[in-house]
Parts: C-alpha cells; sequence; structure tokens
C-alpha cells in the first residue's frame, strides 16, 4: 500500500516517514523520478521535466500491508495513519 505525505519533501534518509516513528516499518521504493530511472531511460528525453513524478516520488512511501499481517496488526498501520492524517489537514 502506498501513502501520500502531504506537506515538505522527505528529508535526508527518508525522514518524512512518519508511520515509522511509532514502529510500523516503511519504505520509500522510487526516491527518483520514474523517468530518471535507466530502465526509462528510452522513453524520457534529455533534459526533460516531470513535475508529477518529481512530486509523487517526494511524496510517497510504502506500508506493510500483506498477507502475513493479522487484522490487528492492519488496524494498527490504519489507525496510525487516520492519527497521521488527522494531525495533518
Amino acid at each position: 500500500m502506498l501513502l501520500r505525505v502531504h506537506g515538505p519533501r522527505r528529508g535526508p534518509g527518508g525522514s518524512r516517514r512518519p508511520p515509522g516513528r511509532v514502529g510500523v516499518a516503511t519504505h520509500v521504493y522510487y526516491p527518483h523520478p520514474l523517468p530518471a530511472h535507466r530502465a526509462f531511460a528510452p522513453y524520457a528525453p534529455p533534459g526533460a521535466r516531470w513535475p508529477r513524478a518529481e512530486q509523487a516520488a517526494r511524496r510517497h512511501l510504502a506500508l506493510p500491508v500483506h498477507h502475513l499481517l493479522t487484522d490487528a496488526q492492519v488496524e494498527h498501520v490504519a489507525d496510525l495513519v487516520c492519527a497521521f492524517a488527522t494531525e495533518h489537514r
């Protein structure tokens, strides 16, 4: 599951990973816009700007939501996300 973090860009080391501060693992899979990745080079002309991709790279992170989590763990993650969203409206 991906979460969009509103507000400033993640800091060094992904410091905008809010649920991680309370013991929920998060991960940033694409810290750079997809057009900047080698796999997309044939489709991204040199010097082209990709503002939406750049914004997504700054604001998206992955949360643990998979089949090995218990219902209680999923609810815990959801509660933390809701609390974060409420704090940062």
